[in-house]
């Protein structure tokens, strides 16, 4: 019998069906997702956490960084990148610096540690696999705070202010120098722990220090002038004058002739002739100083002869050679008579200064300006 038109019968909805079964199924996820952060609120990642659970969370990490960053297993940087970036936007500095000082290792370094173990747990540190972006090794995170406690309690000795060289002037100078007298044994000391006994078997002459010392000026801070002092060892270390081996003994925001720079040479003389003059027991041995070089330019020698400035007509410390016969080369520099060059005798070097001195008397009285009576004074015969 046919159906009547007006006859209507009800179709099953699979659509409908398909979708209430889906929100139904990420209705359950959900509820699950929620009972599991709930699970994981409890017992958050942390050092303390059990290693079988630690391990899974890293790698449910590591998997997501892969997906979210479209890396793969054979190719893991793009994750690696995007976790590095991660750390550097979302997360403090304090809060990155935190995480890692909880690291076993460095919990380790402590001024309560010695030397040796400090040395030892940064070896292991170093040990670790480290993180490589781009094939480019990133740098293990260390917090400074911790080792700098440590070097803050190593003795460096007695550091003396420059204004104590100052007291009866009107200079006001920072800086700060040292005494040679104190310093040198304990440079000393140092390297005689660092180096084995046979590098201090100097050409017959053991545990005998070749000390060069020497200093000068430069157009620097805050008075556009500076001067600083060194001193190095020539036979122990890398046996040169080298920028790894030299000692800061003297520094200041000062001219490398001003009053101050006047007295800390006259102590480094007295020091210099206390050290040579005298054997010191360190660490069993008996150590000598021996002052061999003074490697300082011809200004500075000047200076420290008490002689005119080596823009003077005669400018060598060493010898009569004067701007006008500087240029011939057939000029030779010996004793004999035949040497147009010799040295410096000390009784004419004496006549020398005292008619200097003289003269610059003289010109204290003229009216000349100071450039004029500064030519005098240098090109004086």
């Amino acid at each position: 019998m046919p159906l009547r038109p007006s006859k209507t019968y009800a179709r099953f909805n699979v659509g409908s069906y398909v979708k209430e079964i889906k929100q139904q199924r990420d209705c359950l996820a959900t509820t699950n997702q929620s009972i599991e952060n709930k699970k994981r609120r409890k017992l958050p990642t942390s050092i303390q956490i059990p290693a079988r659970t630690k391990k899974r969370r890293v790698q449910e990490t590591f998997q997501a960084a892969l997906e979210i960053n479209g890396g793969t297993k054979e190719n893991p940087d793009p994750a690696l990148v995007g976790m590095i970036e991660m750390l550097r936007s979302k997360c403090s500095r304090d809060a990155v610096v935190s995480a890692v000082c909880d690291k076993e290792v460095l919990a380790i370094i402590s001024p309560q540690h010695s030397m040796a173990e400090v040395v030892q747990s940064m070896k292991q540190w170093k040990k670790t696999t480290q993180i490589k972006v781009g094939n480019c090794s990133v740098p293990a995170l260390v917090p400074y705070y911790k080792p700098a406690k440590f070097l803050e309690e190593i003795n460096i000795g007695t550091l003396h202010s420059v204004e104590d060289l100052c007291e009866n002037s009107d200079d006001k100078i920072n800086g700060f120098y040292r005494n040679l007298q104190e310093y040198l044994p304990r440079l000393a000391e140092f390297y005689l722990k660092v180096y084995k006994e046979d590098d201090f078997d100097w050409f017959g002459s053991p545990f005998t220090f070749k000390v060069a010392i020497g200093g000068d000026g430069a157009p620097f801070g805050k008075n556009d002038q500076s001067c600083a002092w060194l001193v190095s060892f020539l036979n122990i270390g890398k046996r040169f004058l080298s920028s790894e081996d030299n000692f800061l003994i003297f520094g200041a925001n000062c001219s490398e002739n001003c009053t101050a720079v006047e007295k800390d040479v006259s102590n480094i003389l007295s020091d210099i002739s206390y050290l040579e003059k005298n054997i010191f027991s360190i660490n069993g041995k008996n150590v000598k100083f021996e002052f061999s070089e003074l490697p300082n330019d011809m200004k500075m020698l000047c200076f420290l002869a008490g002689e005119l400035s080596n823009s003077a007509k005669y400018f060598s410390t060493f010898a009569k050679v004067s701007y006008d016969d500087t240029s011939k080369i057939d000029f030779t520099f010996g004793h004999s008579e035949d040497d147009k060059w010799r040295p410096w005798a000390y009784e004419e070097w004496l006549s020398v200064a005292k008619q200097v001195e003289n003269l610059e008397r003289k010109l204290v009285k003229s009216k000349l300006v100071k450039n004029t009576k500064r030519n005098k004074v240098t090109n004086i015969e």
